[in-house]
């Protein structure tokens, strides 16, 4: 690798790697008694991962079309509200792992219903705020190009 190539690489590692900032939503709902502030924080892609998994969703082989059922989508919510619910300005996670089954346990009609909507619908506006990639350009292109021939 050239010097030159070596330090770019250098730069951009540095200015990438390690240096994710998630964005964070203060939420109100209202808890068993009475108003509750909690902070949600966009999932990383391991939490993602986690959630995914969590939710058992599988993939037909068939035509490649995954299966969803309610016990999924409920796996799935509780697994991100344990990664992504914190206590506001402590760092801290609402919930621990060993939370999951109580959390399983919960009528979907109270605040944990409310959480939930809440969590996904911050989730969805952090997503809808994150900066788009600016695309190739058609120096970047070529530059690509000719970089792999």
């Amino acid at each position: 690798m050239a010097p030159e190539a070596k330090t770019i690489r250098e730069k951009l590692r540095a200015s990438t790697l390690g240096r994710s900032t998630r964005k964070t939503r203060i939420i109100s709902i209202d808890g068993p008694d009475g108003p509750l502030e909690v902070e949600v924080r966009s999932p990383s892609i391991a939490a993602r991962q986690r959630a995914q998994d969590a939710g058992r969703i599988e993939v037909s082989a068939e035509n490649n079309v995954p299966k969803v059922t309610m016990g999924a989508v409920n796996h799935y919510s509780i697994e991100l509200m344990i990664e992504c619910v914190y206590v506001p300005s402590t760092g801290q996670k609402l919930f621990e792992p060993a939370d999951r089954e109580a959390l399983l346990d919960e009528s979907m009609s109270g605040w944990l219903a409310e959480l939930s909507n809440a969590m996904l619908a911050a989730h969805k506006e952090m997503a809808d705020e994150a900066p788009k990639g600016s695309g190739s350009t058609d120096s970047a292109s070529s530059s690509a190009s000719s970089a792999s021939v």
